[in-house]
């Protein structure tokens, strides 16, 4: 058995730039991996399908599951003559705007690449994690990221310094799909704050443009994000489409926070060179040894007679 970590992301500030044809909305945004992460734990067997569990019982581990979306994108590449057994063990809540599931997805599908030793490119996996979902391909690099398009285009930026941020979890889980289609596109302004971010790594000038309609649904986030700033929080954003609100560790937190908030987590930021060993559970040096495939190098995987993308 072996166990691989899949982390969360913050989205340290959202601008919606516009919208495409067919409805998606156009991000961009400073993606960010922290460490709270799933364990997922994965057991090669011999027949060549996936079963996977989980220990949380409000999410569907079946077809519509990211895991077997991989799956089944990866055996049209590749023909593994092994399956396996994934359990997932949760710790990434739910529809909390931190991309729990997307981050399941794309370290299955590298640690897929690795271990059936398939040799993907990474242009390839990259194109395989864009029809998993959007924010996956941020997950195959990790760390300080700018993401763009609907969050699919991804270019690596400077990792930021070891930071802490204090997670506030409401028990809501947020549908993406509803905020979105309550969202009002509206006249973007001259100048992005992302963009003067990316100029001065100011943080206090990023903000979530989708706070305001996830609040409009959802009015009691807008009062968690007020009691936060009360007791001493700054720069509070909500991750994503929420419901998870986040903030720097304060320096003078007024101790009766806790008794006001909902469950929160302080957690610290991960740079892309310690998000790849995370991820595998293990070092760069001790990776190829640890994933070293059971069936052998004189035995690998046949490939499908076309590795042309769609």
């Amino acid at each position: 058995m072996i166990e691989i970590h899949s982390c969360a992301k913050l989205n340290l500030g959202l601008e919606v730039t516009g919208r495409r044809n067919d409805g998606y909305h156009l991000l961009k945004t400073i993606f960010q991996t922290i460490d709270l992460f799933d364990t997922l734990q994965i057991t090669e067997h011999t027949e060549k399908t996936l079963d996977v569990e989980g220990d949380d019982p409000r999410i569907d581990w079946g077809s519509t599951n990211t895991l077997q979306k991989v799956w089944n994108l990866f055996c049209k590449r590749v023909a593994p003559q092994c399956g396996f057994s994934i359990q997932v063990i949760k710790r990434i809540p739910p529809g909390s705007g931190l991309a729990g599931g997307s981050s399941n997805a794309a370290v299955f599908l590298l640690f897929l690449n690795q271990y059936l030793q398939a040799g993907l490119s990474d242009l390839e996996l990259n194109q395989m994690a864009r029809l998993v979902g959007a924010d996956v391909p941020f997950f195959m690099i990790g760390g300080t990221a700018l993401g763009e398009g609907v969050g699919e285009i991804i270019t690596p930026l400077d990792d930021l310094t070891n930071d802490s941020y204090l997670l506030c979890f409401p028990a809501i889980a947020v549908s993406t799909g509803l905020v979105f289609s309550k969202y009002s596109l509206t006249k973007r302004p001259d100048t992005s704050k992302i963009n003067f971010f990316l100029n001065t790594n100011d943080f206090s000038i990023l903000i979530n443009e989708l706070e305001n309609t996830t609040f409009s649904l959802f009015p009691e986030l807008g009062e968690i994000k007020k009691k936060m700033v009360a007791g001493g929080c700054k720069n509070v954003l909500m991750s994503g489409s929420g419901s998870t609100l986040f903030a720097p560790v304060p320096a003078g937190i007024d101790p009766k926070i806790a008794t006001q908030l909902p469950p929160f987590q302080i957690v610290r930021t991960i740079g892309r060179n310690e998000y790849q060993e995370k991820v595998m559970g293990c070092s760069q040096a001790e990776r190829h040894r640890s994933l070293e495939p059971r069936f052998g190098g004189s035995n690998p995987p046949t490939p499908e007679s076309s590795h042309e993308t769609r």
